[in-house]
């Protein structure tokens, strides 16, 4: 998969050949034309691909060099055990 997503961007990154350019003589009004084919785009994508690349290489780096997690606060003492809400478990009301 790497491979074609690669072989994709570089497609866009190739310069093209010439770029044809035609006007309309017909009419005698100015229109907009396309732009020569620039290579902007295929860098961006291969920029683009570079960051994710560098997430999955750095990810799993990241993720085994990372503390083990906490171990999670006891929810299972029955009511009032804790002291925090009286004596039968429920939440104090004012």
């Amino acid at each position: 998969m790497i491979r074609s997503i690669l072989f994709i961007a570089l497609l866009f990154a190739l310069p093209a050949g010439t770029a044809e350019t035609s006007t309309d003589s017909q009419s005698g009004s100015a229109h907009p034309t396309l732009a020569a084919r620039s290579t902007w785009p295929g860098v961006v994508v291969i920029v683009i691909f570079g960051v994710f690349a560098a997430a999955m290489l750095a990810g799993p780096i990241i993720r085994a060099n990372a503390p083990d997690d906490l171990p999670s606060a006891a929810h299972d003492e029955p009511p009032g055990a804790s002291g925090h809400h009286g004596a039968d478990g429920a939440a104090p009301h004012d």
